[in-house]
């Protein structure tokens, strides 16, 4: 669905957020397929909890983002998933932003 000024709700998200941070996840994401090792699983979910931290783990965010670049944040191959993980709102703001 694209709104009036032509972005669509997951690339809203994703400005929002940060493109380099997406792709920094899509990239470890990527490593990781291509070399499925414990260094690149533990790159993987630390770039992958970052960006559950920085969208407040916020399911319809992270679902929306996931679709739109194939972000692996169901995949349980590489760890745990952080969908069920409650974050401090204080830390995100001080931390992220």
């Amino acid at each position: 669905m694209k709104s009036r000024s032509g972005l669509s709700k997951a690339d809203r998200i994703i400005e929002k957020v940060g493109v380099g941070m997406v792709e920094m996840v899509k990239s470890k994401y990527d490593e990781y397929l291509g070399k499925p090792n414990k260094k690149n699983a533990l790159e993987y979910c630390k770039w992958r909890l970052r960006l559950h931290r920085k969208l407040g783990n916020n399911r319809d965010r992270l679902e929306e983002v996931n679709s739109a670049r194939s972000l692996g944040l169901y995949d349980e191959g590489p760890g745990p998933l952080c969908f069920d993980l409650e974050f401090d709102d204080v830390f995100m703001r001080r931390e992220f932003n």
